[in-house]
């Protein structure tokens, strides 16, 4: 696999591989810098149905606790395994910090999409007719926040692509190399890219729409020998083979969770009941998804580049899992993010059609390079932003004061909470049980009184974790301040300094504060 990575990068001139090594360098860092503050989930599949399975299984969650899924044993091992693993390990080198778990899990994710994205790049770089094109394809690999966002995700959907269109990039090196590797290197080849595609079906019962059109591609435009397509139908079969016996060890029964997922989503109609939309949906939904103008852009450009690259790879495969999803009648945006892989390369193969069919627009190119250049900046800076803010502002910021509550308190504690969305989530049919102690209760009050009366009342710790602007106490607790002690800040304190256009009074952020059981009795806090 390395071999054909390099092979692909040497063909072209040394300037131009130290460019392509460079901005995969800074790839990899925006990557990981995401992952680092990508704390929470984008979906409350991404916890319930992967984290606290594991929770489950190592022995945090009990069975009551998880969603209807479990008992229906539709979802796939796979990934609670990898999870269950992770926490396995660090319990044994005596970590008991499921923050830290996930950490490493949104790390293996980062790099994991990374390593997909940067074998994708490589493979199809000479499928643009356009050679001036190829570095701006690379840079815009590298940089499209759209990428950091779903690869820091330890998500179903985030998996399914990573490891789908990882085994389409090492297809198409495979299928477009010049030396050819002996039988035995490429029977291995065509069977690992087989296991990759099956463990993405693993992760995502949807992936397999991926695959059709693949198959059709290799076999009627690159003339591929039908066993080697039987090679590859081998890898997907030993990856659903391990995913059966995965199940089997969480299930403790003999189950096909695919074939569960079919009879009880589609043909008993379940999917149905969270709502259908119409087949139009997904367009306004998209262009919502960020700035609308470049977000209609990018949709153009994607439609030119199904329209007029038919004979293209990526086309055959995205063009049928869209499809599909248009006609399916519950429709959620998260569906489509296994594509990501494929949008930088269509976004470009996009501009190309329109640069080649308007070849007057080439030339006053050429003449005003710099204007190409302001315009690559003024993008690569937009990026920076997009990365920023979503460092700044996670998924679940109610996790940081969380984390803080884990690490410090380790003895009977009592949190209390007036946050009504976030009491349905820890109180709620399901729970967060995995990023709690078992010593630890979040109890809901709103009223000063009685959070004051109860920590009187209790000899537990008592905490109050609330959400409010700015950094002073929200003025509907002012009434209990003198039993009140700062224990925890999300944002640091010396921020308050620098409050540039009142910055404070109109962002929210989360505190801690330890409650004082009365006047004289202060508990102990921990800074």
């Amino acid at each position: 696999m390395y071999k054909l990575f390099i092979e692909i990068i040497n063909e072209n001139d040394k300037k131009t591989s130290v460019f392509i090594y460079r901005w995969f360098a800074i790839s990899l860092v925006l990557h990981l810098i995401v992952a680092w503050f990508s704390i929470g989930f984008y979906h409350f599949d991404e916890h319930f149905q992967i984290l606290e399975f594991a929770g489950y299984k190592i022995g945090h969650s009990p069975a009551s606790a998880l969603p209807w899924e479990f008992e229906a044993q539709i979802r796939s091992a796979f990934q609670p395994f990898i999870a269950y693993c992770v926490l396995k390990l660090l319990f044994w080198v005596h970590i008991d910090d499921p923050f830290f778990a996930t950490t490493i899990l949104r790390f293996m994710s980062a790099f994991l999409g990374w390593f997909s994205s940067v074998f994708l790049t490589v493979a199809l770089l000479k499928y643009l007719q356009l050679k001036q094109l190829r570095k701006w394809f690379i840079v815009l690999s590298s940089i499209l926040s759209s990428l950091f966002m779903i690869h820091a995700r330890f998500s179903s959907e985030s998996w399914a692509g990573s490891l789908a269109f990882l085994g389409i990039a090492i297809m198409l090196m495979l299928v477009s190399q010049k030396n050819k590797e002996n039988k035995t290197g490429q029977f291995l080849y065509f069977l690992f890219c087989g296991f990759l595609f099956g463990l993405s079906y693993l992760c995502r019962v949807q992936s397999v729409f991926l695959y059709p059109g693949l198959f059709l591609w290799l076999f009627f435009l690159k003339r591929v020998p039908i066993y080697k397509l039987f090679i590859i139908l081998m890898g997907i079969i030993a990856a659903v083979t391990v995913g059966i016996l995965l199940d089997y060890w969480f299930y403790g029964v003999w189950v096909n969770t695919a074939y569960r997922y079919f009879i009880i989503n589609i043909l008993q109609g379940k999917a149905a009941e969270f709502g259908t939309q119409p087949w139009w949906w997904y367009l306004p939904e998209l262009i919502r998804f960020g700035f609308w103008p470049l977000q209609l852009l990018m949709i153009s450009l994607v439609g030119i580049a199904f329209l007029r690259h038919l004979k293209n790879p990526l086309v055959w495969v995205c063009v049928p899992f869209i499809l599909v999803h248009f006609l399916v009648g519950h429709k959620e945006l998260r569906f489509l993010f296994p594509l990501v892989e494929a949008l930088p390369f269509l976004l470009i193969i996009g501009i190309e059609s329109v640069l080649i069919s308007q070849k007057s627009i080439i030339e006053k190119l050429k003449r005003h390079k710099k204007y190409v250049y302001i315009l690559g900046i003024v993008f690569i800076i937009y990026s920076a932003i997009e990365v920023i803010n979503m460092c700044e502002w996670p998924m679940s910021s109610f996790l940081y004061p969380m984390k803080y509550i884990y690490v410090n308190y380790h003895e009977p504690t009592d949190v209390i909470i007036n946050d009504s969305s976030l009491n349905m989530l820890l109180n709620g049919r399901l729970k967060v049980n995995y990023y709690k102690r078992q010593t630890t209760r979040y109890l809901f009050m709103s009223d000063p009184d009685s959070i004051k009366n109860y920590a009187a009342s209790n000899n537990r710790l008592v905490l109050m974790m609330i959400s409010s602007r700015g950094f002073d106490l929200d003025k509907i607790f002012m009434k209990i301040k003198p039993q009140l002690s700062p224990a925890y800040c999300q944002v640091p304190i010396w921020l308050k300094k620098i409050d540039v256009n009142h910055w404070e009074s109109r962002t929210s952020f989360w505190k801690i504060y330890a409650v004082n059981h009365g006047e004289g009795n202060l508990q102990k806090i921990k800074y």
